[in-house]
């Protein structure tokens, strides 16, 4: 009777075991098939470039300029892109063809000061892992309340941009 319990729970432990790796295969499958096939997003001109502001608390951020090789299907929104470790939802749409995206890596608040106990209270950045590589933008659909992505690869990067300080506009004078 002991022998029958221990060869049943060892055959279960094995289905069960069995039934778990083909539910992994199902996800899997299922995440494939939320990439993009090509033609519903063509893209002609991508690139992306960095800003920094030049006064403290200005921020810093990347704008990606894409233009589509056709306008999208109607029904198809471009909802969210990722770049490097961060994403937005910030997407200009210029004309039917053109989008800006904008992320916003940081405020330039930072206390940097030769004397260390001056630049206590300064954060760490919290970065989001996307698993993307240098040059690679994730652009995200919504096609009939469906999400699809797609990976760009080969991004061009342009000079970063340095704004200029300011002084500021007194117009008492």
């Amino acid at each position: 009777m002991i022998y029958k319990l221990i060869f049943f729970f060892f055959s279960m432990s094995i289905f069960s075991c069995n039934s778990t790796k083909e539910v992994s295969t199902t996800e899997k499958e299922v995440k494939e098939s939320n990439e993009l096939q090509g033609e519903d997003l063509v893209i002609k001109e991508i690139y992306y470039q960095k800003w920094m502001a030049g006064i403290k608390g200005g921020g810093s951020g990347i704008n990606l300029h894409f233009t589509l090789e056709k306008k999208l299907e109607r029904g198809i929104n471009i909802y969210k892109i990722q770049i490097e470790n961060i994403e937005t939802t910030t997407i200009k749409k210029i004309d039917e063809l053109n989008y800006v995206a904008s992320f916003e890596t940081k405020q330039n608040d930072l206390n940097l000061d030769e004397d260390p106990l001056k630049e206590y209270g300064n954060e760490a950045p919290k970065q989001k892992t996307t698993n993307l590589k240098k040059g690679q933008v994730k652009i995200f659909l919504m096609k009939d309340s469906k999400t699809f992505y797609k990976i760009i690869d080969d991004v061009k990067e342009k000079p970063t941009i340095a704004y200029p300080s300011m002084k500021p506009q007194n117009n008492d004078e």
